[in-house]
C-alpha cells in the first residue's frame, strides 16, 4: 500500500494497493485497488458550499487488472481494465475527514456538494517498440 505522488488538477491525496505476479519470464499480471481524492482549489475548499466553476469535492474508487508482456527484445504489450465509482460511494469524504481528524486538520463542509455517483469502466492498451541499442 502506498500513496501516489501526483500534483495538479486539484488532486489531494490517494491510496494505492497493488499486487503483481510473474506469469513467466516475459509476462506479468497485476491487480490494484485505489482511491484518489480531489478538492476544490485554494480557499474554495474552506467555503461552506461548492463554488460554481471550480472542481467539486470528489473521490474515485477503482480496481483493475493489467497484463504486461515483453514479446521480443524490442516489442512490449500492456493491456488492462479498470472499473470504479466516483461520488459518495467512493468514500472520499469519510477517508479525508478521518485523516484530518487524526492529524488535527480542519474538515471541509463542502463535501455535502460532492458530485453524484457515477460508475465507469475503462479498457486500456499500449504497444511499445523499443529497439535495443
Amino acid at each position: 500500500m502506498g500513496t501516489r505522488l501526483q500534483t495538479g488538477d486539484d488532486y489531494s491525496s490517494g491510496l494505492f494497493l497493488g499486487y503483481s505476479h510473474d506469469i513467466n519470464d516475459a509476462s506479468q499480471l497485476s491487480f490494484h485497488i485505489a482511491q484518489d481524492i480531489y478538492s476544490p482549489s485554494g480557499a474554495n475548499k474552506r467555503k461552506p458550499e461548492a463554488v460554481k466553476g471550480d472542481r467539486a469535492f470528489s473521490a474515485f474508487l477503482h480496481t483493475g487488472l493489467e497484463w504486461n508482456s515483453l514479446a521480443t527484445n524490442w516489442l512490449r504489450y500492456r493491456f488492462g481494465t479498470d472499473i470504479g465509482v466516483i461520488g459518495p460511494d467512493a468514500g472520499g469524504k469519510e477517508v479525508q475527514n478521518r485523516a484530518h481528524q487524526i492529524i488535527g486538520a480542519e474538515k471541509y463542509p463542502a463535501w455535502q456538494d460532492q458530485i453524484e455517483n457515477r460508475y465507469g469502466y475503462a479498457a486500456k492498451g499500449m504497444v511499445s517498440l523499443t529497439p535495443s541499442v
